[in-house]
């Protein structure tokens, strides 16, 4: 019979008859000590538990029917079986011991060999039970783990969505230390570019000691884990996570995980906000040297009317003095108007190209709109 040390208890005192217990074999059964304790709470402070509990109903010093109930109570021993031993047991008690869920109540004079019977095929409904439980925990521990997975995806989601409505740098790196805040993580977060540092922190305005300590986060590589101190570091970003829990190996690691695929989202949606910004400054650019040059055009229109007004003026004045014939002035005249014209045809078409550059300066500000909007 393959069974351990201790895997049967043995509670009689022997005072009323002298069983023989001796041939079943001594390294797996144990006799309950001579001990002020109970049964049912040395068995509690067990750390590994007997199968089966033998209990002699005629012992003076222990209650059978008190220790079966204590015994079956318990969530820790519930599991044990129990074999009460009696030669005079009437019906009635018989009954109430199997109300208490006993495996047997049975004589002294018991057939030996379907006693060892008895015994191995409790022990082998025992350790099938046992084989069952670890695996159902086992299962329960998967469950969990993946429910906990689940959640911890969906948090990862949810962050990516609402990373498409960040249109500055202010909302995202919020973003970001609210997202890791749901997972009950303390942390600070600084987000670097080359203008300007943001810092925030789940505990409010970072001080000025936890902001310098950022800095030199940065040099500490990708992911660095000290104790319950987290630091990450993705481009730009760094992040430090100041209680994980890091006595939990499974759940550190998944938070881990799911932190570097935040900080890989807050990333890219960080090159977006950059290329917006460029975006908008290229237009805001653009409309400036549009209504610059449209400024420009006006003023050199008025210049070049009122310098046409002069030379028309000095024109007429000097025909006089030339001693040209009416022919010749008419024909003078006529060219200096002729070119006049082609002088303000000119310029219309500036004013043409300028339209042009305006209307093409519009379409880009309804597709930087169209942009934004498409973002949030």
């Amino acid at each position: 019979m393959s069974l351990d040390f201790d895997s049967v208890l043995i509670v009689d005192d022997q005072s009323t008859n002298n069983i023989d217990y001796h041939f079943i074999d001594k390294s797996f059964f144990s006799n309950f000590p001579n001990t002020d304790i109970q049964p049912s709470e040395y068995l509690e402070a067990k750390e590994k538990k007997p199968f089966l509990v033998i209990i002699n109903n005629k012992s003076k010093k222990h209650n059978a029917k008190q220790i079966c109930y204590e015994i079956k109570e318990n969530e820790g021993t519930s599991e044990i079986e129990i074999l009460i031993i009696d030669d005079t047991i009437d019906d009635e008690s018989r009954q109430e011991f199997y109300d208490l869920n006993v495996l047997d109540v049975i004589p002294s004079n018991f057939n030996k060999p379907q006693f060892i019977h008895m015994l191995k095929r409790v022990s082998h409904d025992h350790n099938q039970i046992e084989e069952l439980t670890l695996k159902s925990k086992k299962a329960k521990h998967a469950a969990k783990a993946a429910i906990y997975d689940i959640g911890d995806q969906a948090s990862v989601i949810h962050f990516l969505q609402n990373s498409f409505k960040c249109l500055s740098i202010d909302q995202l790196t919020d973003l970001i230390v609210e997202t890791a805040a749901e997972f009950g993580l303390y942390n600070t977060v600084q987000l670097t570019t080359p203008v300007q540092i943001y810092n925030r922190s789940s505990a409010g305005d970072p001080t000025e000691r936890d902001i310098e300590m950022m800095k030199s986060f940065r040099e500490l590589g990708h992911v660095y884990q000290l104790g319950r101190r987290l630091i990450l570091n993705f481009g730009p970003i760094t992040q430090l996570i100041k209680n994980l829990p890091d006595k939990d190996e499974e759940k550190c690691g998944r938070l881990r995980d799911n932190l570097a695929l935040i900080l890989e989202g807050a990333l890219n949606r960080l090159s977006a906000i950059f290329f917006l910004e460029e975006m908008k400054c290229l237009f805001e650019e653009i409309n400036s040297s549009v209504k610059k040059t449209k400024i420009q055009q006006s003023e050199n229109k008025k210049k070049n009317l009122k310098i046409m007004e002069e030379m028309y003026e000095e024109i007429q004045l000097g025909l006089s003095e030339y001693g040209l014939t009416e022919d010749q002035e008419i024909a003078l005249m006529s060219t200096v108007d002729r070119y006049s014209e082609k002088i303000f045809c000119t310029y219309e078409e500036g004013i043409k190209a300028d339209s042009q550059l305006e209307t093409i300066a519009a379409k880009i500000n309804l597709s930087l709109a169209h942009f934004a909007d498409n973002q949030s």
